[in-house]
């Protein structure tokens, strides 16, 4: 699976559309688009930001690790 790959789990795992999450994200949803379809390597900050906001792993977004377990991150525990 690939950053693209996993850009599109992202987005069905949150439950949005494509211009659902343009929108939260505050970019346009042909970037989405692009982004998915392997098309263009370099991601917004406005998207990874909305990323990160939404509870995603920003670490298995952009390392080797394929297990959709990881994806979203884990809460940090208190002692």
């Amino acid at each position: 699976m690939d950053l693209f790959d996993k850009l599109f789990v992202i987005r069905r795992l949150l439950s949005l559309s494509q211009k659902e999450a343009a929108e939260q994200a505050g970019i346009k949803q042909p970037i989405i688009s692009i982004l998915e379809r392997g098309e263009r390597d370099d991601i917004p900050t406005a998207y990874i930001e909305f990323l990160y906001k939404s509870g995603i792993d920003l670490n298995w977004v952009f390392n080797e690790d394929t297990d959709v377990a990881n994806v979203f991150r884990k809460k940090a525990t208190t002692y």
